[in-house]
């Protein structure tokens, strides 16, 4: 009946959608690389099977302790610019409804002034040494570095990045943690053949859409939370982001 198949549609579409921060290998601010098992590695090989690029904008600044969804979110097999936010989000931010026009792909609208309120970055599904794929995500700080590497994958090898074992490291003459891929090691015809099967399974894992169920919960009561005597003076948050609703 109609209430079992709305059962079994909300049961389907649950199982496609990740955690707010996702899980896959982190990336710590002392330059480790943390697996699911909790093992940390300062550099580790793998092979990327495949890779998209994502926009996301959060109203608040970064809280370890307290993973909220984004307000707006967009991925897909495209340039960051060319991204278009996802139906899905929970407070839209484009007018115009593309990440390239949006006022948070504007640099310097970031709260400190510097850089863009949205964050753009690029997350790699990568099939490590176990078998099994593992997501890792490369900040804005690496984007440029990571497109060099792959194009000259492609010009050296001639072959997309999953012809190829790579090694993930750590930009030393970085303050932040910001990844680096270097050191390509071209795939025998077997390894080839292995990853080259991985890649719908790559990219239906890539295509997994943030969790925001619990936005109303986490970020728009977040607002007006007391916070001390100045609370109830406490301006509005920047942007779109006022009312908490996604925009016509």
């Amino acid at each position: 009946d109609a209430k079992a198949q709305i059962a079994a549609d909300i049961a389907r579409l649950k199982e496609k959608l990740a955690a707010p921060s996702g899980d896959g290998i982190q990336v710590s601010q002392d330059k480790r690389f943390k697996f699911p098992d909790g093992e940390k590695l300062t550099e580790f090989k793998g092979i990327i099977i495949d890779f998209v690029s994502v926009n996301a904008y959060y109203e608040g600044k970064y809280d370890p302790n307290n993973i909220v969804p984004p307000n707006c979110f967009a991925l897909g097999n495209v340039k960051n610019e060319e991204l278009v936010p996802s139906d899905n989000s929970p407070d839209l931010q484009a007018e115009h409804g593309n990440c390239k026009t949006c006022w948070a792909n504007a640099f310097k609208s970031a709260e400190n002034g510097s850089g863009k309120a949205c964050k753009q970055s690029v997350k790699l599904a990568i099939l490590t040494d176990t078998g099994e794929l593992q997501r890792l995500g490369i900040s804005s700080t690496g984007l440029k570095a990571f497109g060099i590497y792959v194009r000259d994958v492609m010009d050296s090898f001639g072959t997309p990045p999953y012809g190829v074992m790579t090694t993930f490291v750590f930009d030393e003459g970085s303050e932040y943690a910001s990844v680096r891929c270097v050191d390509p090691l071209q795939l025998d015809d077997e390894q080839l053949a292995y990853a080259f099967s991985k890649r719908q399974e790559a990219l239906d894992m890539l295509m997994v859409e943030p969790d925001v169920s619990e936005f109303e919960e986490k970020v728009v009561a977040a607002r007006n939370k007391p916070k001390g005597r100045a609370a109830a003076t406490a301006p509005a948050p920047k942007g779109r982001a006022a009312t908490g609703r996604r925009a016509a």
